[in-house]
């Protein structure tokens, strides 16, 4: 991945978020997205566009908060009450 990032297309801003994500190997928390085209379904499909969005690695990782609640999630998938 540049740093810059990279760009991806989808037919949807879902879709070309997941290939983005898919294709890096990383999860929505450790990249920062920036949509460059939104894309368009056209008229009766004539004249549309994908989606476009840059996939960047976040700087310094992902936010504390979200690794800490990964931490959670996994300590307490093994216990029950």
């Amino acid at each position: 991945m540049s740093n810059e990032g990279d760009v991806f297309e989808g037919k949807n801003l879902d879709a070309a978020v997941r290939n983005g994500l898919e294709t890096l190997g990383l999860s929505r928390a450790e990249v920062t997205i920036k949509i460059i085209d939104p894309g368009s379904t056209g008229f009766l499909g004539i004249g549309s566009r994908p989606c476009r969005v840059q996939v960047m690695r976040r700087p310094g990782g992902p936010p504390s908060s979200d690794l800490e609640e990964a931490r959670r999630r996994r300590a307490g998938r093994g216990r029950r009450g």
